[in-house]
């Protein structure tokens, strides 16, 4: 957020930050994953190390609104990724593996009807699994890639929690001063109105006791959030856009 001069510890060691988004996983055990979860939002935040067209490192950081405690960092440079292409048969270039976990990520709003995530947490939450999972039939299921998470250390942890806090400490109060110059400018030209706003306000007070309405409940159905399938990719040549496999036919799951 712009005129904050708050350091986000996650840049720490030459990392920048290329996604920050609020996105919701269906939350499984890691040994339940048959039993369904609760759906929760989470926040998702992907850096890089080096530059763009030439990262050194990927890092996806898992963060949770409700729960300051809860941040999960999955890393890789190009060496755990090739072992992690050579495991689950991807085909993509380290290079570009910054775009398609994007493009994954943001599908999770866009193609919500063959494509979501799970994210599946060990009983004591030191490490945790990201599933990401296309719908190619209506019971039949193509896990396109699998990330392992782990929990935050300490040190790590207690510098997020300061920064978020913080953050939120900021941007509370330059709202507030929005609403303060708001309120003048106001006052100056039609104060008559400005009473009106204020006597609404306070019998709206007095009339709910009980405060502002519950949060959404996040226990939700897998009714589907998803990603854009990344079993393809664009690219072009001669005769136009053409599609290639991220990663190679035949790794199925059934899920029940």
């Amino acid at each position: 957020m712009q005129g904050t001069d708050l350091f986000d510890p996650s840049s720490e060691g030459g990392w920048h930050v290329i996604y920050d988004r609020e996105l919701s996983f269906e939350v499984r055990s890691l040994s339940t994953p048959d039993q369904p979860g609760a759906k929760e939002p989470f926040r998702v935040k992907g850096l890089i190390q080096g530059e763009e067209s030439a990262p050194q490192g990927v890092r996806l950081e898992i963060t949770s609104e409700t729960n300051l405690w809860y941040f999960f960092i999955f890393q890789a440079d190009e060496a755990a990724y090739k072992a992690l292409a050579s495991e689950q048969k991807l085909i993509s270039e380290f290079q570009e593996f910054p775009i398609i976990l994007i493009r994954m990520l943001n599908g999770l709003l866009r193609e919500s009807q063959t494509n979501f995530a799970m994210f599946f947490l060990s009983d004591d939450a030191s490490r945790g699994r990201l599933d990401f999972i296309q719908s190619i039939m209506q019971y039949k299921f193509v896990e396109l890639l699998s990330l392992e998470f782990r929990q935050a250390a300490e040190p790590e942890l207690r510098k997020q929690i300061h920064y978020r806090f913080a953050l939120l400490k900021t941007r509370l109060a330059m709202s507030q001063g929005q609403l303060q110059d708001l309120k003048n400018l106001i006052r100056l030209r039609n104060p008559s109105l400005l009473r009106q706003i204020s006597h609404s306000s306070t019998g709206t007070q007095q009339r709910s006791p009980l405060g502002s309405p519950p949060r959404s409940v996040m226990g939700m159905p897998l009714s589907a959030r998803a990603a854009p399938s990344p079993l393809v990719r664009p690219s072009s040549g001669a005769g136009g856009a053409t599609a290639t496999p991220l990663r190679t036919p035949g790794h199925q799951t059934t899920m029940r």
